[in-house]
């Protein structure tokens, strides 16, 4: 059930995806702020158990995640991020002080690492 719920969230408020008719049916759609939120956001979803291998263990994953949201975000904002950005919470804070931007992170499957 977590994982399907991260997965609607994702859905419900990224504004990488088009969600309005998938959500259309369902109870929320009738709430007067439905539409007020739906797709309005930049969401960075990770699921915690898909980077275990990659980052060659659990020790090693919160460096994993950090440098490869920061290279993709690096894609996405290319006249944000300079070169001197080391850290995600940097590299966050800088999108948000030249954009205005906040972003919702989802995190699945936190609960490997214990």
């Amino acid at each position: 059930g977590k994982s399907v719920t991260a997965n609607m969230l994702t859905a419900y408020y990224s504004k990488g995806c088009n969600s309005e008719e998938m959500f259309s049916r369902l109870e929320i759609s009738q709430a007067k702020d439905f539409r007020k939120h739906l797709n309005q956001y930049d969401v960075i979803h990770w699921d915690i158990q898909w980077c275990m291998g990659p980052a060659n263990g659990p020790e090693k994953v919160v460096s994993y995640i950090s440098e490869k949201t920061i290279s993709e975000l690096k894609e996405y904002y290319p006249d944000v991020l300079l070169a001197e950005n080391h850290s995600l919470a940097e590299t966050l804070a800088r999108i948000n002080t030249v954009t205005g931007r906040k972003f919702i992170v989802i995190i699945d499957e936190w609960d490997v690492l214990i």
